[in-house]
């Protein structure tokens, strides 16, 4: 998992097809599937809703504990869990996130 969030945090997104899936559009697809609000989420993992907001729009690269608090939130037990579940759904191309850090 740690090699993963590296390459990811080395900007390599998972390409699927000719979309660009990122971490964000991941938390924001299982929140989706889960019927929960970016309030709830942010809630059940102890943060404000802004920064699920930021994370989830790609404006932010959220940090590894940030990221690990969601997917538990999300009642997921790994990022690998995150990705199967979002493999096969469709996401509209999303452009580059900003340089910032937040969560």
């Amino acid at each position: 998992m740690a090699l993963r969030w590296n390459a990811m945090r080395a900007g390599v997104h998972i390409v699927q097809g000719p979309q660009v899936v990122t971490i964000g559009d991941k938390i924001r697809l299982a929140r989706e599937a889960r019927g929960l609000s970016q309030e709830a989420l942010a809630m059940k993992a102890e943060m404000c809703r802004e920064t699920v907001s930021t994370i989830e729009c790609g404006s932010c690269d959220p940090r590894f504990s940030t990221v690990e608090r969601l997917i538990k939130a999300l009642d997921l037990r790994s990022f690998e869990e995150l990705e199967a579940l979002c493999w096969h759904r469709p996401t509209s191309p999303v452009s580059v996130p900003a340089l910032c850090r937040c969560g």
